[in-house]
C-alpha cells in the first residue's frame, strides 16, 4: 500500500466517524428520542433508557452509514484536492483513477460493515429494545403472541395464542379447525403441544397435543373427546418450530423490517407456499429482504459519486461540500423510498424496487467518474 493510500485512508475516517454521530444524532432527535423521554417521566429509570438507545442504535447506524459514507468521501477528497495534494500525486504520477483504489476499498469495507451490522447485530438488538419497552410499559412480552397459519396438507386453519417456544419446540393454547370441501369437519384444542424433531429428527412435522379436546363438526355433531397430560393426540402439521417461530416472529409489531436476510428469505418461502397470504404483504417481505443488500451497497454507489464531484467543487469551502452530500442523499433516499412503495404495492418488482436507486446511481457515477480528465 502507497503513502498515499494510508493519508487517503486516514483522512476518510475522520469525517466518517463524525458523520455517523452527526447523523445517528438527527435520527434519535425523531420520535423514539421522545418516547424514551416520555417513559422517564413516567418512572423509567435512567439505566434502562440507555439500554433502550445502546439497542436502537444498530438499527439507526444501518441507515447512517451510507449518509457518512458519502461525507467523508467528498469531505475528504475535497480538501485532498483543494489543499493541491492531489496536483503533488499527479506531478509524481499518480493519476485519478489510481486515487480511487483506496477510496473504492474505503466504501466496500462500509458496505460490509453495513451489512453485517443489520444482518447479525441489528434484529437480535431489537428484539431485545422491543422487550424492554414492553415492560416499561408493563406489556405483555411481544415474542408472545397468537400466530396463524394454513395447513394444506391437512386443509387445516392451525392458530396459536401462546405463540411458539423454539428453544423447547412448545406452543400453548393451541387450536386447529380441520374443513373438508369447504365446511369445518373437526375442532381440536390443546393447552401444549410439544414438538416431536427434537428427539427424532424424522419427524420434523409431528407434535404431540396436552390438555385438551377433539370435537366433530357439522350437521351430526360427536361427543367431546377429552386428552390429557397422559392420553395425548398426535397431529402432523406442514410447518416445524423453525417455520413456526419465523410466522411468530413476523406477527411481531414492526418486526419484519429487522429480521436477517436468511430470515426473510425463509418467510417468503413460507408465504409464498401459503395460499392465504396476501399479495402485499409477499411483496413487503421481499423487498425488505433484496433491502439487506440494496442499502449495504449504497455506500459504495455514493461514495463513487462523491469523489468527482468533491474534484469539482474544490475551490468551494467545506460547507459547500457537505451541502452537496446532503442534496445527493436526500434525492437517493427519495428515489429508494418511492421505488419502495411502489414495490409494496406491487407496481414494480421487489428486487427494481429495492435496487432501482442504485442502478441509476451506478449509471451517475460512472458517468462522472469517466468524466474527470486527470
Amino acid at each position: 500500500m502507497k503513502i498515499c493510500d494510508r493519508m487517503l485512508l486516514k483522512e476518510l475516517a475522520g469525517p466518517f466517524l463524525f458523520g455517523i454521530a452527526a447523523f445517528t444524532i438527527l435520527f434519535f432527535a425523531g420520535d423514539f428520542l421522545q418516547d424514551v423521554s416520555q417513559l422517564i417521566s413516567e418512572g423509567l429509570p435512567v439505566s434502562s433508557a440507555a439500554l433502550m438507545i445502546m439497542y436502537y442504535l444498530p438499527t439507526v447506524v444501518f441507515y447512517t452509514l451510507p449518509m457518512a459514507t458519502l461525507l467523508a468521501v467528498i469531505y475528504t477528497i475535497g480538501r485532498f484536492s483543494g489543499e493541491s495534494e492531489m496536483i503533488s500525486c499527479f506531478a509524481a504520477g499518480i493519476g485519478y483513477k489510481r486515487l480511487l483504489a483506496p477510496v473504492a476499498l474505503f466504501v466496500f469495507m462500509a458496505a460490509v460493515l453495513s451489512y453485517a451490522l443489520n444482518d447479525f447485530v441489528a434484529p437480535a438488538s431489537y428484539m431485545k429494545l422491543q422487550r424492554l419497552e414492553a415492560k416499561a410499559r408493563s406489556e405483555a412480552a411481544p415474542d408472545t403472541g397468537a400466530v396463524m397459519f394454513y395447513d394444506k396438507k391437512t386443509g387445516s386453519l392451525v392458530r396459536a395464542d401462546g405463540g411458539f417456544d423454539i428453544s423447547r419446540g412448545v406452543a400453548k393454547d393451541i387450536t386447529i379447525l380441520t374443513f373438508r370441501e369447504g365446511r369445518p369437519l373437526m375442532l381440536v384444542y390443546a393447552r401444549k403441544a410439544v414438538w416431536q424433531g427434537f428427539s427424532e429428527k424424522n419427524k420434523r412435522f409431528d407434535w404431540k397435543l396436552y390438555e385438551g379436546y377433539t370435537q366433530k363438526l357439522g350437521d351430526d355433531f360427536g361427543a367431546r373427546i377429552l386428552f390429557g397430560d397422559t392420553e395425548t393426540r398426535s397431529v402432523k402439521l406442514e410447518k416445524d418450530v423453525k417455520e413456526l417461530a419465523l410466522l411468530q416472529k413476523a406477527e411481531m409489531h414492526d418486526s419484519v423490517s429487522n429480521m436477517s436476510f436468511f430470515e426473510l428469505r425463509s418467510l417468503l418461502e413460507l408465504y409464498k407456499a401459503a395460499p392465504e397470504t396476501e399479495k402485499k404483504e409477499i411483496c413487503k417481505t421481499e423487498v425488505f429482504m433484496w433491502n439487506r443488500f440494496a442499502l449495504p451497497m449504497s455506500c459504495i454507489i455514493l461514495g463513487l459519486i462523491a469523489a468527482p464531484l468533491a474534484i469539482r467543487s474544490h475551490r468551494s469551502s467545506a460547507g459547500v461540500g457537505i451541502g452537496i452530500s446532503l442534496l445527493v442523499i436526500g434525492i437517493y433516499y427519495i428515489v429508494w423510498n418511492y421505488g419502495s412503495q411502489l414495490a409494496y404495492d406491487g407496481s414494480i418488482s421487489p428486487f427494481i424496487g429495492s435496487f432501482g436507486a442504485n442502478i441509476l446511481g451506478l449509471g451517475c457515477a460512472l458517468f462522472l467518474n469517466l468524466r474527470v480528465k486527470m
